[in-house]
């Protein structure tokens, strides 16, 4: 291998990426730039031929991959921090094995930007949303109304940034990712929370990516109570990060509205009990003694409790036997 340094480090995450794995490095090689850059292709031990296609590119230009091969599956979070170890550049690259890049100058615009401006820690550029199945047509994933965003524009939209495949890091911003981010599974959105505490966000006008949406996806093949619920552990994760320092109230207000957001959910699909159990969380929390929090407490109490009206009253045309106990619901799946 080159032994030169390289200026970027494109992580590649790959997991059962058969159908997809060629368009996303085949992106990456089309890449016009006048620096040395790596790929670090993380293969997660996929049950297809992902790691085959692998092997062939990393024979292929030796000088360029550095693949790391996981003899068990290991999951998102171990397979990107064995990744981020592996990387040695100025800047981290982020790519999904089933999302590419669309545009050749992506990273030389990229790196221009973040070489020029000490001042910010990541920038990003606008990606097209493609499904896979045809069921909407590709699109633009955001519109965005401005060029500069803050850790305020990311704490207030779960959706501001699609996807990672965007992202260039300035890996000097945060040397070191700490342990508990590999444990959750929207890891992104907490990394790019991470950087934005540490500086400004640029985004780059160009639409340079697509993200693929697909049934294989990590969410969005998932039913869409259990996607929202997956944003309670990362929310709390935040909030154990971040209540010792200056943004304590900020990410508190967040991970409260989380909670009764998901009590929300719960008693709009009929399961009061866990929408108690969540309004419990942001009592507990503290957060909501002000009085502009109140509405959004009424409101949700007030849906539970006709939640619990809907599942004790009889059928139709039938009185209640008083003496009869009501047989309480049963969770679907229980």
């Amino acid at each position: 291998m080159d032994p030169q340094i390289p200026k970027v480090n494109v992580v590649v995450l790959a997991y059962n990426h058969e159908q997809f794995i060629r368009q996303a490095l085949d992106g990456i090689l089309a890449q016009d730039v006048d620096f040395a850059y790596e790929v670090v292709v993380g293969e997660d031990c996929s049950t297809d031929h992902t790691r085959r296609i692998v092997q062939a590119y990393a024979r292929r230009h030796p000088a360029i991959f550095r693949p790391v091969y996981h003899s068990s599956n290991v999951g998102v979070g171990a397979n990107l921090r064995a990744c981020v170890a592996a990387c040695r550049g100025q800047y981290i690259a982020l790519l999904d094995g089933d999302d590419y890049w669309t545009s050749p100058l992506k990273l030389r615009k990229q790196v221009a930007w973040l070489d020029g401006h000490p001042d910010y820690s990541l920038c990003f550029h606008a990606v097209m949303n493609h499904y896979e199945d045809g069921f909407l047509p590709d699109r633009v994933s955001q519109h965005y109304t401005k060029d500069v965003y803050t850790f305020e524009d990311f704490l207030a939209s779960n959706s501001l940034l699609a996807s990672t495949c965007s992202v260039l890091l300035r890996r000097s911003v945060l040397p070191v990712w700490p342990a508990w981010l590999f444990t959750v599974v929207n890891i992104d959105y907490l990394l790019v929370l991470l950087y934005a505490d540490l500086g400004k966000v640029k985004l780059l006008p160009e639409v340079m990516g697509t993200y693929r949406i697909h049934r294989g996806g990590i969410f969005s093949g998932t039913p869409q109570l259990l996607n929202i619920e997956r944003f309670v552990p990362v929310g709390e994760q935040l909030w154990r990060h971040f209540a010792p320092t200056h943004r304590a109230a900020q990410v508190q207000r967040k991970l409260y509205n989380l909670y009764l957001g998901m009590a929300n959910a719960y008693a709009n699909a009929g399961r009061p009990a866990d929408a108690i159990g969540f309004i419990k969380k942001a009592v507990r929390l503290g957060a909501g003694p002000q009085h502009k929090s109140l509405p959004g407490l009424l409101k949700t109490g007030l849906r539970v409790v006709r939640g619990l009206a809907r599942l004790n009253r009889p059928p139709a045309g039938m009185a209640p036997y008083r003496h009869v106990p009501v047989i309480p619901a049963v969770r679907p799946g229980a």
